[in-house]
């Protein structure tokens, strides 16, 4: 199972590493602010890239998003998941995953709330406490939103 969740974070962030990367000539205009929360304490933005995407071929939307400091967060939305709501991390229709510097932790508790989701764009908010998949470490982090444009693959 660890495995499994380890593999699904690890494609979660080569979507948005892809996702993120924008040219110089990248004329569009977006209405996403990004992905920002507070982690063990302590405030944390997506600086990196941040990114939400659709897969037609599997009809799942993940949210990934990565800072300059190598803490990423991701959530997974399992398939035919697609509408506003609260949806808690242990109840089966969402993956949710942080990584720092290489080490990765599995949402336990908490949840995360939808509070608008079209086609094209996604905004919600989000809390939770995750265990490290190599030990018995966690970390608690809060205060979690994002609002995102939506990228159809």
């Amino acid at each position: 199972m660890k495995t499994t969740i380890s593999l699904f974070l690890a494609s979660i962030l080569s979507i948005v590493v892809l996702a993120g990367c924008k040219s110089s000539t990248d004329s569009s205009t977006s209405s996403s602010s990004g992905v920002t929360a507070t982690i063990a304490g302590s405030p944390w933005s997506a600086n990196a890239s941040a990114a939400a995407i659709y897969t037609s071929q599997m009809q799942m939307t993940s949210i990934a998003a990565a800072g300059m400091d190598k803490q990423t967060i991701s959530i997974g939305f399992n398939q035919g998941v697609s509408q506003t709501g609260t949806y808690d991390v242990m109840g089966g229709k969402i993956v949710v995953g942080y990584t720092n510097n290489g080490a990765s932790y599995v949402a336990d508790s908490g949840s995360v709330v939808v509070t608008s989701w079209t086609s094209s764009h996604i905004t919600g908010t989000f809390n939770f406490t995750a265990m490290g998949t190599m030990g018995a470490s966690t970390v608690k982090i809060t205060n979690g939103k994002f609002d995102l444009d939506i990228k159809q693959m």
